[in-house]
């Protein structure tokens, strides 16, 4: 219910969590060439899904705002393949040939990238500014000395992409450099523990979201 909803995550990430869904059913019909939109949302939701499960277990606080960072990590991504197919289908194409990142090709081809996009969207939509910028760094180089709080989104993201949930169009997998893992603070044993929850928050999330095809 949504009393029990607002209590459990508080109306500030309730409401943010309602743009997310929202955002699911406003990017319909996108050709196949460019996107599977079910591995994109599977992508999405299995990103968000890690990063409240890194964040509880990392024991940071307010574990729902990373859910959904996770979720709209990739948004821009979108609106480049809405605006820009021709661009995006060149990009993705040479990706692959290349066997290059998605993201770098990205600021070679268009002078930008989805995180700067997402950076200027969700600024434009007025998103609280931790989440605009948890979105606009997921590719970034993490610091040995960075809050743990900037290397949840960036770790959640190469775990959904490591695991095989899924699909934005990325194929290169993220290097993580060996002081994030030191950072993380987490024994093997409960990273694997926050894998196996992962497969099931993915399973339970994807009867909940309506992911188009």
């Amino acid at each position: 219910t949504i009393p029990r909803a607002v209590v459990m995550v508080g109306t500030r990430q309730l409401v943010m969590l309602a743009m997310g869904t929202t955002l699911i059913t406003a990017f319909k019909g996108l050709p196949v060439s460019l996107v599977n939109m079910q591995a994109f949302w599977t992508h999405s939701i299995s990103t968000g899904a890690a990063a409240r499960l890194l964040a509880r277990a990392m024991g940071i606080s307010h574990a729902e705002s990373f859910f959904v960072a996770g979720l709209l990590h990739d948004i821009a991504r979108l609106l480049i393949y809405t605006q820009l197919p021709k661009h995006a289908l060149y990009i993705l194409s040479e990706a692959k040939r290349r066997q290059e990142s998605v993201y770098e090709l990205e600021r070679e081809c268009l002078g930008f990238t989805h995180e700067e996009l997402g950076r200027e969207l969700l600024t434009s939509w007025r998103c609280p500014d931790d989440l605009v910028t948890r979105v606009a760094n997921h590719h970034q180089t993490i610091s040995k000395n960075c809050a743990k709080e900037e290397i949840v989104i960036p770790l959640s993201n190469m775990l959904s992409q490591a695991l095989g949930y899924g699909s934005s169009g990325e194929i290169i997998l993220p290097r993580v450099e060996s002081h994030v893992w030191d950072r993380l603070e987490l024994s093997p044993e409960e990273l694997v523990e926050v894998c196996r929850k992962l497969d099931d928050s993915v399973r339970h999330l994807r009867s909940l979201f309506t992911s188009p095809n």
